[in-house]
C-alpha cells in the first residue's frame, strides 16, 4: 500500500536534489517548493518524486531546476518555473490546473495523458506528450518552445461541453507533430476544441483533423507541411513552404500560401465549400471540388475536379 505523506513545504538546501519515495503511497505537498538561498542561484536544485502508483498534488508553488515524478494521478495547481525540465511519468492524468503556467527552460516530457488549463513555455527545448491532451472546458492554451519541438504522440481534443477551446503552437523553427485532433469524444463538436493556431514552426505533421473551426498558420512554415491523414474543419489559412493533402474537407474558405509546391496523395480528395485561394510554384490536385478556385502559379498546374469550378 506504501505510506501516505503529507508535507506544509518543502525546502531544498542549495544546489541539492531531495528525493520523496512514498513505495505507492499518496503524497500532497500544500506549501510552497523550492530551494533555500545561497551560494548557489536559488533555482539550481532539484526533486525526484517516486510514488509509484499513488497519486501526487502540489497545490503552491514550484520554483527548483530539474524535477522528474513518477506517478498515478498528478495535480499541479499552481504551476511550476523550472530553470531545467519536467520529466513526468504517470500512470493515470497529469491534471495542471488553471491559474499559472509551467515553464521549464530545458524541456517538458510527459508519457501519459495531459489535462491542461493552463499553457506550457520552454526554451529552445522540446514539449512531449506520449498520451492524450485534453483542453479543459472554455479554454485557450498555449504551448510554446521558442525553436524546440512540439509533439503530442496521443489524441488531442477540447472538453465535451457549451463552450470552445483554442490550441496555439509556438515552436519557432523546431517541428510540430500531432496525433489525430478532435472536437471533443473523437468528433468535430463544436462545443470541444474548435481551433488550431500554429504561430511558427518548420515542418509540420497532422494525423486526422475533424474540428468545427479554423487551422491557421499565421506565420509561413519554415518547413514542410504534411496532412497524412483526412481532414474536416470549417476553413483554413495555410503559409509555408510544400504542402501535402490526404483528403481534405473544409465547411468554408481555404487559403494557401507556399512558396514550394501544393499536391494530393493519389486517390484522395480535395473539398472547398467556400472558396479556395492558392498560390504556390506548382499545383497539383487530382480530384478537387470547390465553389470558387483562385490559382496564382509560378510554374505547372494541374487540376481535375469532380464538380463545378468558378
Amino acid at each position: 500500500m506504501g505510506t501516505n505523506l503529507a508535507l506544509q513545504q518543502v525546502s531544498i538546501a542549495d544546489g541539492g536534489t531531495a528525493t520523496l519515495e512514498t513505495g505507492g503511497g499518496n503524497l500532497i505537498v500544500t506549501g510552497a517548493v523550492s530551494g533555500t538561498v545561497g551560494t548557489p542561484d536559488l533555482g539550481s536544485e532539484n526533486l525526484i518524486v517516486s510514488a509509484g502508483t499513488g497519486d501526487v498534488a502540489f497545490q503552491s508553488t514550484i520554483d527548483l531546476n530539474n524535477v522528474t515524478i513518477t506517478s498515478g494521478l498528478l495535480t499541479v495547481s499552481q504551476g511550476m518555473t523550472l530553470a531545467g525540465a519536467l520529466n513526468v511519468t504517470n500512470s493515470k492524468n497529469f491534471v495542471l490546473e488553471a491559474g499559472q503556467d509551467i515553464v521549464a527552460a530545458s524541456g517538458f516530457n510527459v508519457t501519459g495523458d495531459v489535462i491542461l488549463s493552463s499553457g506550457i513555455t520552454t526554451t529552445n527545448s522540446d514539449i512531449a506528450f506520449g498520451g492524450n491532451l485534453t483542453l479543459s472546458e472554455n479554454t485557450d492554451i498555449s504551448l510554446a518552445t521558442a525553436n524546440g519541438d512540439i509533439s503530442i504522440d496521443g489524441t488531442t481534443s477540447g472538453a465535451f461541453g457549451s463552450l470552445n477551446e483554442t490550441l496555439t503552437l509556438a515552436a519557432g523553427t523546431g517541428t510540430v507533430t500531432l496525433g489525430d485532433l478532435f472536437g471533443a469524444n473523437g468528433t468535430d463538436d463544436a462545443g470541444g476544441l474548435t481551433d488550431l493556431i500554429l504561430t511558427s514552426s518548420g515542418a509540420a505533421t497532422f494525423a486526422e483533423i475533424g474540428i468545427a473551426g479554423a487551422i491557421t498558420q499565421s506565420n509561413a512554415a519554415s518547413g514542410n507541411t504534411l496532412f497524412n491523414k483526412t481532414v474536416s474543419i470549417g476553413n483554413a489559412t495555410l503559409r509555408g513552404t510544400n504542402y501535402t493533402f490526404n483528403g481534405f474537407s473544409s465547411a468554408g474558405n481555404v487559403v494557401i500560401e507556399a512558396t514550394g509546391n501544393v499536391g494530393q496523395i493519389a486517390g484522395t480528395n480535395f473539398t472547398s465549400s467556400g472558396t479556395l485561394d492558392v498560390s504556390a510554384n506548382s499545383v497539383i490536385f487530382s480530384d478537387l471540388v470547390t465553389a470558387s478556385l483562385n490559382l496564382n502559379v509560378t510554374n505547372d498546374a494541374l487540376v481535375t475536379n469532380a464538380g463545378a469550378l468558378t
